[in-house]
């Protein structure tokens, strides 16, 4: 709910949507869920189509938006640092040095460091990196 009061209620919700979209109270379960977050429950697929259709619903001070629940909903990001060796198989000789491996690698690694072998290009069928 955007700007809600910390005193809305799951039967205050409910009410809304029922108000709202004319859905019958029966159809729908609402359930405090995270914060000022309510999980909206339908009994079928027709309803949970005509409820998120009627999104946002327009409240005095504030609106109910109502969007598909995710299990990516309150996820948090997170990065994992670890160490890996990297061979990519045929870079053309022109191209092998740093510059192209960090255009395939960046953003998804940080390259460390080259292998010895690739940066004297002493051996040019595996161009590899530590990243």
């Amino acid at each position: 709910m955007g700007n809600a009061s910390h005193d809305t209620s799951g039967p205050d919700v409910l009410r809304f949507i029922v108000g709202y979209t004319g859905v019958p109270e029966a159809e729908l379960a609402v359930k405090p869920f995270h914060l000022n977050s309510f999980l909206v429950q339908c009994c079928t697929q027709a309803t949970r189509d005509r409820v998120l259709a009627a999104s946002p619903i327009p409240l005095v001070s504030s609106s109910l938006s109502l969007r598909p629940w995710t299990r990516l909903v309150n996820a948090e990001p997170a990065t994992s640092f670890n160490k890996v060796v990297i061979e990519v198989d045929g870079i053309p000789g022109h191209a092998w040095d740093l510059d192209t491996a960090n255009k395939l690698l960046v953003p998804q690694c940080l390259i460390e460091r080259l292998d010895d072998a690739t940066s004297t290009k002493a051996d040019l069928s595996t161009f590899k990196v530590t990243a």
